[in-house]
């Protein structure tokens, strides 16, 4: 698998065969906490757990059988029981309830991208469900990733059966869509629509998932063009979706606030920019800001170089 960048080039029909777990380990790269880019080396073990979850399946089928109403009568939900069991009771999978609150969450990937529930064995809300949908769609379970108000979650989704599942509880768990309306955070029916939440996600917009996330840990880690160039990406996969944009947004208005911090608040000096345009749907004037900021950057950080008494703090009023 290549760069992420090479990802946003390709095709919806092109995406589709692109793995997930090999799609988010992609967009893990150079962030902090993430130390192995081998997706072979993932894959394989993603493989194996899939053969797991298979034999379990198999050797437990009679008890769909014997009792199908505790499988509401869907041999696709017994499925997903046998899929949850061998990861959670096998394989020793389980969410890491300590960074429910965690204020820090973004800084470390690992939190976020899917190598680190691999390896640590504990996840979360964004990294379990991409396990579960990469290692299901294995075994060829039409599985989705689906986004909810401050969560991610996946969905069975056939043309005869819909149903979700809840990654981060203990066993098989599965709630309506309207449990996601109040839980984690209330979130209105305008929220959902504007936000893309509760709505299955396309390949192109699983990498424009992966992608924001991206975003979320180099924000949290003040490389505001890193940031924001995840953010422009993953609104230009998923115009749609007014998250992506607002991310972007806010990036914007916090790298400004941190370089005037930086620079006193002093002010700038006039500048004119030329910059090639490289997205189709970002708005023209936030793509404008992108490449003022990204030059006031360098500007503000040579003149730090040259005049050292600029990185200190100077009272408001005194000269510098």
């Amino acid at each position: 698998m290549g760069p992420w960048q090479e990802l946003v080039g390709k095709s919806e029909a092109e995406l589709a065969h692109v793995d997930l777990a090999a799609m988010n380990v992609a967009c893990s790269a150079g962030l902090p906490g993430i130390s192995n880019l081998e997706y072979p080396h993932y894959n394989k073990l993603l493989d194996a757990w899939a053969k797991s979850a298979l034999r379990e399946i198999k050797s437990h089928y009679p008890l769909f059988d014997i009792d199908p109403l505790s499988f509401q009568y869907s041999k696709n939900r017994y499925r997903l029981v046998g899929l949850i069991t061998v990861l959670q009771r096998d394989l020793g999978l389980r969410y890491d309830p300590r960074l429910i609150h965690s204020e820090d969450f973004f800084v470390d990937a690992r939190n976020v991208f899917v190598q680190g529930v691999i390896d640590a064995r504990k996840g979360t809300c964004s990294n379990l469900p991409v396990l579960v949908v990469s290692v299901g769609r294995r075994l060829g379970f039409p599985l989705r990733l689906v986004s909810a108000k401050s969560h991610l979650f996946a969905r069975w989704e056939s043309t005869t059966e819909t149903f979700n599942i809840e990654c981060t509880s203990l066993g098989f768990v599965s709630h309506p869509d309207d449990y996601y309306l109040t839980w984690p955070l209330a979130c209105s029916y305008y929220e959902a629509h504007e936000f893309s939440f509760l709505r299955s996600k396309s390949p192109r917009e699983e990498l424009a998932f992966c992608l924001a996330a991206r975003g979320h840990v180099l924000l949290d880690n003040l490389r505001f063009f890193e940031a924001a160039d995840a953010y422009a990406w993953a609104y230009e996969l998923q115009p749609n979706c007014r998250l992506h944009l607002s991310s972007l947004e806010a990036t914007i208005n916090r790298w400004r606030s941190k370089l005037q911090e930086k620079w006193h608040n002093r002010p700038f000096p006039p500048a004119i920019l030329s910059h090639a345009s490289r997205f189709k749907t970002v708005p023209g004037d936030l793509e404008a800001t992108l490449a003022y900021l990204e030059g006031m950057t360098k500007w503000v950080d040579e003149e730090i170089r040259r005049t050292p008494c600029f990185a200190f703090d100077v009272p408001a009023g005194s000269v510098a």
